[in-house]
């Protein structure tokens, strides 16, 4: 291949590329939150009451969409 090609095909696939990366750490994200708030569900009333929550707030978590 030339270079010219190359740059070319750069210059077209760099750009997928980039939003598969974004949708990737997206998705991530939605993984973290959801596991978080799974181990918020988890937690007793004591522990929740250490990190300052009552269970109200963690219901409204826990029932929150993964990408808010």
């Amino acid at each position: 291949m030339t270079l010219s090609i190359l740059r070319t095909i750069t210059a077209t696939l760099w750009p997928q590329i980039g939003l598969i990366a974004r949708l990737g750490a997206w998705l991530r994200l939605c993984w973290q939150r959801r596991r978080q708030r799974q181990a918020l569900e988890g937690l007793s009333d004591h522990q929740l009451r250490d990190v300052g929550l009552t269970r109200e707030q963690v219901r409204i978590e826990i029932v929150r969409l993964p990408w808010r």
